[in-house]
């Protein structure tokens, strides 16, 4: 009986040694009631469900947060958190948390990150590093890091304050996206005000590694060299992020697939703010509505982009100008019903302008309905050069090609004719590179004006419609040069010739027809109002020009001094504001090129085949020099005080004392119809050497 009882006792007490392993084993991982308190060493530090890397993240600390914790096993730290309000226990890595941690990097923030000598901003500031510097420092308390710096050739400690830096990332992941932004910029520290060493359009995929909560950093090769840049973390998305941007062309198209060829679902025009997803690096996906109907369709990324500045009418008298995108807030500017403003879309209900109120700029709303933006489609027919082309009809059409191209052409008044009447300057072309063409120096040779402005309607529309002329690609030679024309130099001459004393007052009829010698037919006439030849008044071999007459004349007369007409001195003027590279002054009877005016050498040789090329353009035959030129015209003085390129054209067949028939424009225009283009082109290429 008592081995009996022994034996049961034995295998009772085996049982329960064996329950109770589990128990003891158990109690080896349970919290140390031994509480401590340390930092977070590393950028981020997690804080899990359980004590498993792969158990969801209830908490995350930055680097340097002081974090209470007990024991819970050699790998494991537990650490009691609050989520959604209830306390609850969590797991940190044993290595991300600890009394003295590693030291970290980190970014300034502010514009002026100081380093204190002390922990307290009231301390002696050591140092200040600008936005985006990195630095390196340790966790030192729960409001300060530590760092070293060398200050007054000494190294010495300094303090940090936590808020103005951002800890880097501990160990970085590889993630890929796209440019969400237009346009995505690379920055060579991570600071928005940092130089920017690369620029990817919107929609292009990106290779990043992650480096703060704000910025990415990427690798990008600049100058065939590779560099290591930033981009903020809020301008990459991916397939999922909905992007803005705005129709930049005059049509943006909404294919039913990423192809051209296919169908248009719907068409904006340029300034509409548009939303989409990226589909790939030429294509975005939008969902567009047709008949009611919601459809996927397809946006070329090319069509697409930042907010244009557009040019419109304005609509109501007055049209205003807010503060604030609110009819009901302050109003800055207030503009007459017809004028044509210019603005950026800001979304489709309203545009932003800039206005100057009492000297200064300020930025300003426009409702959208209260403008009407000009779309040009390149199908006006402004111009008719079948006619006696008046100054009046000039400066009407100089006004409705400016409203229908306001983009593309603008105008203004250079000077005053010597009765008062508004000399004008048209520029074509949106490049910096200029160049210079002018007609009717001569009164009688208006006929030079209707090709002039001929020329600048023509150009235009082929602009828009992307056509060439005579070979010539007039969209990108417009995107390089700026072309600008005075179409009528003389205008009291030219209405004289046209119209006769009936335009002018009474008082001046006798000297006028004096000047005429006797004749009250004023077609013959050539010279300005007042009787000087506006092509002999240039100070280029201006005391030794023959046959002019000794007083005011028909033709001929170079003036008392040179330079002193009033036309004269708008074409000069707008020499000295625009600088152009090559300039063509044209005439009207002979189809002859002006070319030489005592240049020598290169000069000699440069201009010489331009002259040729002019020639093959156009038919006309080259005029070379003979002994010394007159001098006193437009051309010389260009080719003699500017050192440049300059041509004076004569078109139509020669004519004796009247102007050229309105029947020689056909093959006037056939002849000379690539000139400017070519002009523009090769003005574009001396402005780069």
């Amino acid at each position: 009986m008592r081995k009996f009882k022994a034996v049961q006792f034995l295998a009772v007490s085996l049982l329960l040694i064996q329950l109770f392993i589990p128990y003891a084993q158990a109690a080896e991982v349970q919290p140390d009631p031994e509480m401590f308190e340390g930092f977070a060493g590393k950028q981020p530090v997690y804080v899990y469900a359980s004590p498993a890397k792969n158990a969801k993240i209830i908490k995350t600390y930055a680097y340097g947060d002081k974090i209470a914790y007990r024991n819970f096993s050699a790998d494991w730290h537990a650490t009691d958190v609050t989520v959604n309000g209830k306390v609850q226990t969590g797991y940190i890595a044993a290595g991300d948390v600890g009394q003295t941690v590693p030291g970290a990097r980190g970014i300034a923030l502010n514009e002026k990150t100081n380093i204190y000598s002390q922990p307290s901003v009231n301390a002696k500031i050591l140092k200040t590093y600008p936005a985006g510097t990195i630095m390196n420092y340790q966790a030192h308390d729960a409001e300060w890091f530590r760092t070293t710096v060398d200050a007054g050739g000494k190294r010495l400690t300094g303090y940090i304050y936590r808020p103005d830096v951002e800890t880097i990332v501990t160990h970085p992941s590889a993630g890929s996206g796209f440019a969400a932004k237009i346009p995505t910029n690379v920055y060579a520290s991570p600071s928005a005000k940092a130089k920017v060493i690369k620029t990817y359009k919107q929609g292009s995929p990106l290779q990043y590694h992650t480096f703060t909560s704000r910025w990415h950093e990427v690798t990008v090769v600049v100058s065939g060299k590779k560099m290591t840049g930033y981009v903020s973390k809020g301008d990459v998305g991916d397939r999922n992020t909905q992007l803005s941007g705005y129709a930049v062309n005059n049509e943006a198209a909404v294919y039913s697939q990423p192809s051209v060829k296919s169908q248009k679902l719907k068409t904006y025009k340029k300034g509409t703010l548009l939303k989409y997803k990226v589909y790939n690096a030429s294509w975005f996906q939008a969902v567009v509505y047709v008949n009611g109907k919601a459809k996927t369709g397809y946006i070329q990324s090319s069509d697409v982009g930042a907010a244009p500045t557009l040019k419109g009418l304005s609509l109501k008298n007055p049209t205003r100008v807010y503060s604030k995108m609110s009819r009901s807030s302050k109003v800055l500017k207030a503009y007459a019903k017809g004028l044509v403003l210019t603005y950026k879309p800001v979304n489709n209900e309203w545009h932003q302008a800039t206005v100057t109120v009492n000297g200064k700029k300020y930025t300003g709303y426009i409702a959208a309905g209260d403008v009407k933006t000009i779309i040009p489609t390149g199908d006006t027919k402004i111009v008719n050069p079948y006619q006696v082309y008046s100054y009046n009809e000039m400066v009407r059409d100089i006004e409705k090609l400016y409203l229908a191209y306001p983009e593309l052409i603008s105008y203004k008044v250079i000077g005053k004719s010597e009765y008062g009447r508004p000399i004008y300057a048209v520029a074509l072309g949106k490049g910096k590179a200029a160049a210079l063409i002018h007609g009717s120096h001569h009164a009688r040779e208006w006929l030079t004006t209707n090709l002039n402005m001929y020329m600048i309607e023509q150009y235009a529309k082929a602009y828009y419609k992307k056509q060439k002329i005579g070979g010539f690609n007039v969209y990108d030679i417009l995107n390089a040069a700026t072309i600008w024309f005075i179409p009528m130099v003389n205008p009291d001459g030219v209405t004289l010739q046209q119209e006769g004393l009936k335009a002018f007052p009474k008082s001046l009829h006798k000297n006028l027809i004096k000047m005429n010698k006797g004749s009250k037919n004023f077609k013959r006439w050539k010279a300005n109002a007042k009787g000087v030849d506006l092509n002999r008044q240039y100070n280029a071999g201006w005391k030794t020009i023959k046959g002019s007459p000794s007083g005011p004349m028909y033709k001929n007369f170079k003036g008392y001094k040179p330079e002193s007409a009033a036309e004269v001195k708008a074409v000069l003027k707008l020499v000295r504001e625009v600088d152009p590279e090559m300039a063509v002054a044209y005439h009207s009877s002979g189809k002859i090129i002006y070319w030489n005016y005592l240049q020598t050498g290169a000069r000699y040789k440069r201009d010489h085949e331009y002259a040729k090329k002019l020639r093959s353009l156009t038919g006309y035959r080259l005029v070379y020099p003979k002994g010394v030129p007159s001098g006193g015209g437009f051309t010389d003085w260009f080719i003699q005080a500017k050192k440049r390129p300059g041509f004076t054209i004569e078109i139509c067949k020669y004519v004796y004392e009247t102007n050229p028939p309105v029947s020689e424009f056909k093959h006037v225009w056939k002849e000379n119809q690539a000139v400017g283009l070519y002009v523009a082109r090769e003005s574009a290429k001396l402005a780069k050497k």
